[in-house]
């Protein structure tokens, strides 16, 4: 008998008995689906990258707490995918709705948040920038560039709606006659093979494949990031023609799925031998969130040793990233700035800065943020008689209880730091590379020039 003939016969035999459970229905089994809710979102979206713990998954899901030593975006898109998690179940449920490319558009644009650029590489190797527009199919190619330096193709985006909508009849059409477990899988691999949009092409195809499931009266297949490389694997079979393989990974996380839900019919403990390790983390995280309740107030010496080891070490950071394109123009101009309430004053002091000084200044004058603001003026490199200016500020927020960076008029920055915490040096290297970004991307799309980024 194959791999995947076992596989079915092991979870036909485990749905005929869970069905045997006649009054059981997991949907309102509140405390399953908060488990598999949980595992669902933590699991597909660090698959995908993101950073949050199983700990500060369930704070932000669960409690609404969170812990602010990520990427805001992170958290959002976290949110977003559990919302799209509770979506999909209610469309599962609705046995007389039917799967359109709809639905899944407006999957993707919520779990994407809000339009973003993102680091990609060309088919041919080449560094580039994407912007990505959430629920809207992809308009340039998504290859991927392999590390043996092969190409992986995917659909071309003039390809993608009449192979999605040759998808969703597809699935119309063999949706009763495959086993669940396969038509989910087969529905998952073609769409990745599609890759229709820009970004979140592997949650959506888990949420396709869990829409299935569920309105078949399964629970959803949680893959573990844990698993990844061996889901990587089987979907890399798959490309090889090999779609046994990847119907029976998917069948195992699916037998773990059913073996949970039964212990829950059967009135017995759902508890795992991990799940230790979870709550340990997760009494970690809420007291990280504890200690941060707890935020020291600003004093003189505690600005002074932050404006010392954090602020003006950025400030030289970011002034010698802007200095290297002083040559491109006829002369640079910079100045730090001081925001009390709606009033904007100019420091005069001496420079180097002396911390001290500054932090007396901002206290005793109740100064509510600090700015360094640099301009690049008259650009040198164009023929013709026109040319402009560039400037870029960056901006201290400084609360009681902590500070706050960003770059002005953009969406880069960091979130709160306590006033007892410095800057790492990986922040502040990120936030003058990324000025350093923007004052290019500035040039390029003022001068016309086609530099690379």
């Amino acid at each position: 008998m194959s791999a995947e003939k076992e596989i079915l016969q092991q979870i036909t035999l485990l749905k005929s008995r869970l069905d045997s459970y006649e009054e059981y229905n997991f949907h309102n089994d509140k405390m399953l689906w908060q488990k598999l809710r949980l595992e669902w979102n933590y699991n597909s979206n660090h698959i995908e990258g993101n950073t949050l713990t199983y700990g500060e998954t369930m704070l932000l899901l669960i409690k609404g707490q969170t812990i602010q030593e990520h990427n805001i975006r992170e958290f959002d898109e976290m949110r977003a995918h559990d919302l799209v998690i509770e979506k999909v179940r209610q469309a599962a449920l609705e046995h007389k709705h039917p799967l359109t490319e709809s639905d899944i558009r407006t999957w993707n644009e919520i779990i994407l948040v809000k339009p973003f650029w993102k680091d990609s590489i060309t088919a041919d190797g080449i560094p580039t920038k994407k912007r990505i527009v959430p629920g809207k199919y992809k308009e340039l190619p998504n290859h991927v560039l392999l590390h043996t330096g092969e190409v992986f193709y995917f659909a071309e985006p003039q390809e993608v709606a009449p192979k999605m909508a040759a998808l969703l009849e597809w699935y119309k059409n063999h949706s009763k006659e495959l086993h669940p477990l396969e038509i989910a899988s087969l529905l998952h691999y073609r769409f990745v093979r599609i890759h229709p949009f820009d970004d979140g092409n592997g949650r959506i195809a888990r949420l396709l494949m869990n829409f299935v499931l569920m309105r078949k009266g399964y629970p959803p297949v949680i893959i573990r990031s844990a698993e990844k490389n061996d889901y990587l694997n089987a979907l890399s079979k798959a490309d090889a023609g090999d779609m046994d393989t990847f119907i029976d990974f998917v069948g195992k996380q699916l037998v773990w799925s059913l073996e949970l839900t039964l212990k829950r019919a059967e009135g017995q403990p759902i508890v795992e031998e991990e799940d230790w390790l979870k709550e340990l983390d997760l009494i970690k995280k809420r007291l990280e969130v504890e200690h941060l309740s707890r935020r020291p107030e600003k004093t003189i010496e505690l600005v002074g040793e932050r404006l010392e080891d954090s602020i003006l070490p950025l400030f030289e950071k970011v002034r010698h990233v802007i200095q290297q394109f002083g040559v491109l123009f006829e002369k640079q101009e910079e100045r730090i700035l001081l925001q009390r309430e709606s009033m904007t004053l100019v420091y005069t002091g001496n420079y180097p800065v002396s911390p001290l000084e500054l932090s007396r200044i901002i206290m005793n004058k109740q100064i509510s943020g600090l700015a360094l603001e640099s301009n690049l003026v008259y650009y040198r490199m164009l023929e013709n008689e026109t040319t402009f200016s560039v400037d870029k500020t960056i901006v201290m927020a400084l609360e009681k209880f902590g500070y706050t960076i960003s770059i002005k008029k953009s969406s880069i920055g960091l979130p709160l730091k306590s006033w007892d915490v410095s800057l790492t040096e990986k922040e502040i290297k990120g936030i003058a590379n990324k000025t350093g970004q923007q004052i290019l991307k500035q040039i390029r799309e003022l001068s016309g020039e086609q530099l690379q980024e």
